[in-house]
């Protein structure tokens, strides 16, 4: 696991506090934005937003303090582990360790820079997204699946056309079609898909809805030199 930080913010430590008590292994990587002002466009680009902390468990991102709070409590009550660390064993020890872009960021900031542009494209598609059917697929795999199933079209959205869109409702039941999940799994992997910059709102929405008047993109149509 890999916690994204600061020393002296207090969501942060209730993250640390909460992984200790469950005897769950971690790294912590301290964010110094005023040293390394570039990481806050490495964060953007991998969760959607810059703040912390931000939680990956190896390559998939959990979210902030209290998505990853409110998992770790699933855990407690797993009846399929002994315990929360045995899941962890199970589960994510044996996961591949992605490259950490935030741990080997150069000390000079124009080298650091340079850094970042030459391994954001790596690390995106080495992050890896939780199915609804507890399965792990790739950004680059679950991308390619979405543009083979996700229909999209052109949309308005305040007044201004967005070229290969799809509402939020659109998705949910393309998900619920596509892969024999439920309305609230559906709404879910919209929520993780977001999180993960997997599909962003042409707005400024930084949250999944299940509604015809929101629109969203894939990333690689919104940016499309992301993949």
């Amino acid at each position: 696991s890999d916690v994204c930080s600061s020393d002296l913010d207090v969501h942060s430590i209730r993250v640390t506090q909460a992984l200790d008590r469950r005897k769950l292994p971690y790294t912590q990587v301290n964010i110094d934005m005023e040293q390394h002002p570039s990481t806050m466009s490495v964060l953007r680009t991998l969760t959607t937003s810059p703040s912390i902390p931000k939680i990956f468990f190896n390559t998939r991102h959990v979210g902030g303090a209290e998505e990853t709070l409110r998992e770790l409590r699933t855990w407690d009550t797993d009846s399929n582990f002994v315990s929360p660390l045995h899941r962890y064993k199970c589960q994510i020890e044996s996961m591949p360790d992605p490259v950490q872009v935030m741990k080997a960021i150069p000390a000079n900031t124009q080298t650091s820079n340079k850094y970042i542009e030459t391994q954001i494209h790596d690390q995106r598609l080495l992050m890896s997204i939780l199915l609804p059917d507890s399965t792990l697929t790739s950004v680059k795999d679950i991308t390619e699946k979405l543009k083979n199933t996700l229909p999209t079209e052109d949309l308005k959205y305040k007044g201004m056309v967005c070229k290969k869109s799809f509402s939020g409702m659109t998705a949910v039941k393309t998900f619920m079609q596509s892969m024999g999940v439920d309305f609230a799994e559906a709404l879910s992997l919209g929520s993780h898909l977001v999180a993960s910059s997997v599909i962003l709102h042409v707005g400024s929405l930084q949250r999944f809805r299940a509604s015809d008047t929101d629109v969203y993109r894939l990333q690689c149509h919104a940016t499309p030199d992301i993949l």
